[in-house]
């Protein structure tokens, strides 16, 4: 199982996520979703709502050792 890092934010932008290890996977998990289409929204525990970005190091790998 890949290690993972959850980001949540609200009224932010990320643009790019660089250096991703191996292993390693990012949700960001994005609360600002007024007037958002509720079949592409995930819900938290507490049933907020939120888009979620998966990167991993398919997206932006961290250069290899050596």
């Amino acid at each position: 199982m890949p290690h993972e890092i959850v980001i949540s934010m609200e009224g932010g932008l990320i643009q790019d996520i660089d250096g991703i290890p191996h292993g390693v996977v990012i949700r960001v998990r994005d609360f600002d979703v007024e007037g958002a289409d509720d079949s592409e929204l995930s819900r938290d525990a507490d049933g907020d709502p939120y888009y979620e970005t998966v990167w991993s190091c398919e997206d932006a790998c961290e250069a290899p050792d050596g």
